[in-house]
């Protein structure tokens, strides 16, 4: 018998939930590597509905939607992916990279200020991707105070 108080850390069963739910990720990703994106876009819907908290469904599902110009329903699931995540400072400049793809340009300003609050080294990074979003609403002069300051 196992456990903390011999030395060794049992770990938990995986739920069949999760399990089939990352089945029906790896299927996704099979079926839209073979051409077959609606098929694809279909098993993952069902992959996070059997588990809302599949991050692989979840961003497998905002890339395909993205792709697709589907912006709203892809920041949707990115939203959802983003509430499962941690909040580090990768995560949350990999996220404001992403939501400044789907066009949502205040959160993306705000999750890209907060990695550069958490992590100084993000901070030039960080700039120059809050000017493109200011250059991008042709805030010219937003866009130039960002990068010089």
């Amino acid at each position: 018998m196992g456990g903390i108080m011999s030395g060794t850390l049992e770990q938990a069963p995986i739920p069949q939930t999760t399990l089939s739910a990352m089945q029906l990720a790896v299927a996704g990703a099979r079926l839209l590597d073979t051409g077959h994106a609606e098929e694809a876009e279909k098993t993952w819907r069902e992959a996070v509905r059997l588990d809302p908290g599949c991050n692989t469904a979840w961003s497998c599902l905002t890339d395909l939607l993205a792709r697709a110009k589907r912006l709203p329903e892809a920041a949707d699931c990115l939203d959802r992916l983003l509430a499962l995540s941690e909040r580090s400072a990768a995560n949350l400049l990999m996220f404001g990279e992403s939501y400044c793809a789907l066009e949502r340009n205040e959160q993306a300003r705000e999750l890209l200020s907060e990695a550069a609050r958490i992590d100084p080294s993000f901070e030039v990074r960080v700039r120059v991707l809050i000017a493109k979003l200011d250059a991008k609403v042709e805030d010219w002069e937003a866009a130039i105070r960002g990068v010089n300051r």
